[in-house]
């Protein structure tokens, strides 16, 4: 069975949630660098985490989560396991020399936490992700509220 970038995403969702994570967005829009981060969530302090999905690109995806790091106080990777446990130690090595975290999916679709890296003080973070990327997050949960609302309305009351 082939694996998709999405299917991880909303894995990896359902694990946060089940860890007692609920305000969580993805596809969060970062203005000043014009791109999108996989995952954003709050954590249980109040603070901002990114987390960045690919399935096999480990270059490409520690570069991104380590841009977040400008904005969020802590940033992970998350990939599917490699089968080649070389190149599984070659990625731990190099997400833990990043100050990044890492959490692996593994083939029965459960995920561990590898790393979880020491928070950054990021001043920038803090005010940005109180302003813009706060309002982004809330609106998008806001907006899968309406139209959870709107959902449970059409099955149980009827479209009007």
């Amino acid at each position: 069975m082939k694996i998709y970038e999405e299917n991880v995403r909303e894995s990896l969702i359902n694990y946060l949630k089940e860890q007692g994570i609920q305000d969580i967005g993805k596809e969060v829009l970062l203005p000043d660098d014009w791109r999108y981060v996989d995952l954003v969530y709050i954590d249980k302090r109040r603070k901002f985490v990114c987390v960045e999905v690919k399935l096999t690109d480990y270059k490409k995806v520690i570069e991104q989560a380590q841009d977040c790091l400008k904005y969020t106080p802590l940033s992970y990777v998350a990939m599917p396991v490699p089968e080649n446990y070389m190149r599984k130690a070659d990625i731990e090595v190099e997400v833990a020399r990043a100050g990044l975290g890492l959490m692996w999916m593994h083939p029965d679709g459960k995920w561990t936490v590898q790393y979880t890296p020491k928070r950054i003080d990021s001043k920038k973070g803090d005010r940005y992700f109180n302003s813009q990327l706060k309002q982004s997050l809330y609106s998008q949960l806001h907006i899968t509220f309406m139209g959870k609302c709107v959902k449970y309305h059409n099955e149980n009351i009827g479209e009007t």
